[in-house]
């Protein structure tokens, strides 16, 4: 794109120009990045009520980029997108429920939303209505129904339906692992070198487990911290993870935490259960068990196995939260449906001895 054009068109009021302008600032393609300059020109076409300005003054408010995170006027633009039947929005609006930023986790409500712009074709819908039926949230755990949904965002080149199609092969989810289709997926996302990071993602993630490459923790370092700089919020929280296991790199839990907290301000829940996992053992922070329940909290609340088993132990011993053995049991029951062994022994032992339930032996 021409910027010299682009600007004079923008200047003349053209307001396809404004936005593209607005994005070209947002990305310093072309100009320097300058997140005040894209909401300026943002705002000028938002003033006429532009769609598309006002999901990128959302997302500038969301990302807390040139202005302070407030996931709460975030909201109130896309919520004027939205009144617009603008499939961006709904599916913004979407997020913010699904990952409960500005609002309460809610993932009715997430659904309710990515069904609106699903219908209309909008790839990230379709993969995110994947994702909650894999996740089995609102909904019963459904790995096929899941699949559908993310071959619908795949058939349109949407890099991370293909990326987690790619891992429901790798993982067997669904149906028998199967390595050499799952690297045919991961390869169709590391061929389209989109922006939002998920080709460096992939190549991280194959280096990360060995998939069709030998496994290489340091490579998959670089592969994630550059997909982690291009935005990607689940990269954010695997440079933290690596930098708090020292895996591939020299062990730095401020480093960890720097990253964990970029990854949990948009809801990434493996950041949040870090951050409670630092802050229960005191890590870079003083240790503050009632701040690491609420971190377990927000993590446990998006089915995260291990943060559901911390939660319910810290009821069951009164550990930064009021002593609770029936709430115990219902998280260590959440946790012990997944799979996960050491929630799965705790129930068990509850139930021989009649704790937070009748006894049954």
């Amino acid at each position: 794109m021409d910027i010299t054009q682009t600007i004079v068109n923008a200047s003349l009021g053209n307001t396809s120009a404004q936005v593209a302008l607005g994005k070209m600032y947002v990305k310093g393609q072309g100009v320097n990045q300058d997140y005040q300059a894209a909401m300026d020109w943002f705002s000028k076409a938002a003033e006429k009520s532009d769609p598309i300005a006002q999901n990128e003054i959302g997302n500038l408010f969301r990302f807390g980029n040139g202005v302070p995170q407030d996931c709460l006027v975030a909201m109130e633009w896309y919520d004027k997108a939205a009144r617009q039947d603008d499939p961006r929005a709904q599916y913004n609006i979407a997020q913010l429920y699904d990952y409960g930023l500005g609002v309460s986790l809610d993932y009715g409500k997430a659904m309710h939303w990515y069904c609106k712009a699903a219908e209309k074709g909008y790839a990230p819908a379709q993969s995110s209505i994947g994702c909650l039926y894999a996740n089995g949230q609102e909904v019963v755990r459904d790995y096929a129904i899941a699949k559908e949904w993310y071959l619908k965002a795949a058939a349109q080149h949407y890099a991370e339906a293909e990326f987690r199609i790619g891992t429901m092969y790798r993982e067997g989810n669904g149906h028998q692992p199967d390595e050499s289709t799952a690297l045919y997926w991961f390869n169709r996302v590391i061929e389209h070198r989109d922006t939002n990071g998920w080709s460096p993602y992939t190549k991280g993630y194959i280096h990360l487990f060995g998939v069709g490459v030998p496994k290489d923790s340091g490579k998959a370092f670089g592969w994630f911290l550059e997909s982690a700089r291009q935005g990607n919020i689940f990269a954010q929280g695997d440079v933290g993870i690596l930098y708090f296991e020292g895996d591939g790199i020299p062990k730095d839990y401020s480093k960890a935490m720097d990253w964990f907290i970029k990854g949990a301000s948009q809801g990434i829940r493996d950041a949040q259960y870090a951050i409670g996992l630092m802050y229960y053992q005191g890590l870079v922070v003083s240790q503050d068990q009632t701040v690491a329940f609420d971190w377990f909290l927000k993590a446990a609340q998006q089915n995260h196995a291990p943060a559901q088993r911390d939660v319910g132990m810290m009821y069951l011993h009164g550990l930064g939260v009021t002593q609770d053995d029936t709430k115990a049991m219902a998280w260590l029951s959440k946790s012990a449906e997944q799979g996960f062994a050491d929630a799965q022994h705790e129930v068990g032992h509850m139930y021989s001895v009649g704790k937070g339930v009748a006894k049954d032996v």
